[in-house]
């Protein structure tokens, strides 16, 4: 169904490992990112929950 060609892990190489492993920094960078950017949403959204609330009360 899906062809993947190409297929890369961004993985970080520890510093204590005695064989160091290859990794691409900027997509591990961009995964970084990403996996960071939706707990981010959802703590914006908790904020943002009670602040609706308490308009829909006064209006």
């Amino acid at each position: 169904m899906f062809e993947i060609k190409n297929l890369a892990i961004a993985t970080f190489a520890r510093g204590l490992m005695i064989m160091q492993r290859k990794y691409d920094k900027q997509l591990y960078k961009a995964q970084h990112l990403i996996d960071n950017f939706f707990p981010k949403i959802k703590q914006y959204l908790a904020m943002a929950k009670p602040v609706t609330i308490k308009l829909r009360e006064i209006s």
